[in-house]
């Protein structure tokens, strides 16, 4: 019988319903991806001491990192059973078919970061480059470049794009690129000729950036202004300008702002964050001095 017919005539848990999400004062999961974000699915769990699931599915690739605790898992498939020690820095990774029986964990108990990466994502992301259609599960991964932008991506979500949405787009197509090249189950691959933009596309996406820069910019909307995948253009760009699309984007917004700031009739801060395309006065005046090395004001005062 076929994975999705034995799927179809069993009663699966949740995979992963073991472990609880990790909630805040308010009583909602500390970290919760918003609405309208498009890249990978991102949560934090708490791992118990003990536990016992029954018969789960996944139906799509899961990668889980652990974070503190640690311990022994037993999984048991029809009649093989398979023992994995968990700790730190290893991580797990279950393709999208995975399938077991019965599972038991014993050890510390600790959080995890699990990702959730549907197909529909990796296939809007990647279209250009590979066709995937899913993840190898393993047992034991070790991956310190994958590890650091997970807990990166995890921050930015748990704090609100802190250091701005396009940061984390970044971060998420990163972390979908070193799955897929490092871990994927790759049928066709394309080679790509030119790894840098074109003349003409340069000229386009620094005009399309220049134009949008009041407004939210995603690499995705990016990426369809030069018909590319999100990865394609992310690769591209960093090849062409030297640096990651996000950190071009904000040096045009610091600039933009500095212009603003240089205006005979003076604009409030708040204005200038709002037209420079800062999602709020404190973010502008955080990322300034970030950049410039001053506040605003100071800025100001020292080029007046």
């Amino acid at each position: 019988m076929s994975i999705q017919g034995r799927v179809q005539s069993k009663k699966h848990e949740k995979f992963g319903a073991h472990c609880s999400s990790i909630l805040g004062q308010d009583g909602k999961p500390l970290l919760q991806c918003p609405e309208d974000w498009t890249g990978i699915a991102v949560e934090r769990k708490v791992v118990p001491d003990v536990a016992d699931c029954g018969a789960q599915y996944t139906g799509e690739p899961v990668i889980v990192f652990p974070i503190s605790g640690g311990g022994y898992r037993w999984y048991r498939s029809g009649s093989i059973t398979h023992e994995v020690f968990s700790e730190l820095p290893n991580f797990l990774i279950y393709g999208k078919n995975y399938e077991r029986d019965h599972g038991r964990w014993e050890g510390l108990s600790g959080e995890s970061i699990t990702l959730t990466l549907p197909i529909s994502v990796i296939r809007r992301h990647l279209l250009d480059d590979v066709i995937c259609n899913d993840l190898v599960t393993r047992y034991y991964n070790r991956d310190d470049t994958l590890r650091g932008l997970v807990i990166a991506l995890a921050n930015e979500l748990q704090h609100g794009f802190f250091n701005g949405r396009l940061y984390a787009e970044g971060l998420s197509i990163s972390i979908i690129g070193l799955l897929i090249n490092r871990y994927g189950t790759i049928n066709t691959s394309v080679e790509v000729s030119c790894d840098q933009l074109s003349s003409q596309q340069l000229a386009r996406v620094k005009d399309y950036i220049f134009g949008k820069l009041g407004e939210n910019i995603s690499i995705e909307s990016m990426a369809n202004e030069l018909a590319m995948s999100s990865t394609s253009f992310h690769r591209k760009f960093r090849n062409s300008f030297g640096v990651a699309p996000h950190r071009y984007v904000m040096a045009e917004r610091i600039r933009f702002a500095k212009k603003l700031m240089r205006q005979k009739h003076k604009l409030s801060f708040a204005d200038i964050a709002l037209f420079s395309g800062f999602s709020s006065q404190a973010h502008f005046s955080s990322m300034f001095k970030r950049v410039c090395g001053l506040t605003p004001s100071a800025w100001i005062k020292n080029n007046s």
